[in-house]
């Protein structure tokens, strides 16, 4: 599970890292292009294309294994009947998000903003809007999780679990900057549609433009490094069912020990895999 997790970081990573290298060896200025523009051109966009697949594929599967942990989790913890109903329809419903944004990210490579100007638009909203709207429920999930003693004293991870409140705080206003910067610099539509033409007809122009909005692209970086970091610490949650013993999380789940809370389980944090 943590390396499904790791894997999907470092191929996100590593994609736009290969990426921004072969922008620079391109002759392109170096600050600072839109990550999407990385996928427009050549050798570049045949890596940004499918290393973001990849990248996607073992998202889906993060997101799929953060939702079977949490609820595992979820029911072995002693709530009401509508609170927990409530916990498990909101990590339900993350998955469902997760989805999408996984979806959006293996897809965006092949739709070059250039040529397909508004699928692309769908795609970065989803992976924009949803991401962030994600993390707002990741935060309130580790903070839940984070509140039985259990995982707070023996296997806590509670950096990673404090993280999520800045990271959101970082995307909700890198996001909110990215559009101020836009609208700021594009403050006529027939601009835009001069850069879009510059970049369909001429990409070693449009690379070099002097006139790029260099200040948006590096809020969207900021965003989209925000919420990669936001993915990161669900490996709070996946620690802590990796660390438990088998036959401790079996009986657990099975209330076959009911005078016994989740605090007086055994857990070894980070000894199994």
């Amino acid at each position: 599970m943590r390396y499904t997790l790791l894997g999907a970081l470092m191929a996100a990573a590593g994609t736009l890292l290969t990426c921004y290298v072969l922008w620079l060896a391109k002759g392109c200025k170096a600050f600072l292009p839109f990550i999407s523009d990385l996928g427009l051109d050549g050798a570049m966009g045949v890596c940004f294309q499918y290393g973001l697949v990849l990248g996607a594929v073992l998202l889906l599967l993060t997101f799929g294994d953060a939702t079977f942990v949490r609820h595992k989790l979820l029911r072995a913890m002693r709530h009401s009947r509508w609170i927990a109903w409530l916990w498990m329809m909101l990590n339900l419903v993350l998955f469902f998000m997760g989805c999408l944004i996984a979806l959006a990210v293996g897809a965006i490579g092949f739709l070059p903003w250039d040529h397909a100007l508004q699928p692309h638009l769908v795609c970065a909203s989803m992976i924009f809007y949803g991401g962030t709207g994600w993390a707002v429920g990741n935060a309130l999930l580790l903070r839940r999780l984070g509140q039985e003693n259990s995982i707070i004293s023996l296997c806590s991870r509670r950096w990673m679990r404090q993280a999520q409140w800045p990271l959101l705080a970082i995307s909700l206003a890198s996001l909110v900057l990215m559009f101020a910067s836009l609208a700021t610099h594009f403050s006529d539509p027939s601009e835009f549609k001069e850069m879009l033409a510059l970049a369909r007809t001429d990409f070693q122009a449009y690379c070099n433009d002097s006139d790029h909005p260099d200040l948006a692209a590096l809020f969207e970086w900021i965003l989209v490094l925000s919420l990669v970091g936001g993915v990161f610490t669900v490996l709070a949650d996946l620690e802590v069912f990796l660390a438990m013993r088998t036959d401790d999380f079996s009986s657990l789940l099975a209330r076959e020990r009911p005078g016994e809370t989740l605090g007086q389980q055994r857990f070894f944090c980070g000894t199994e895999d």
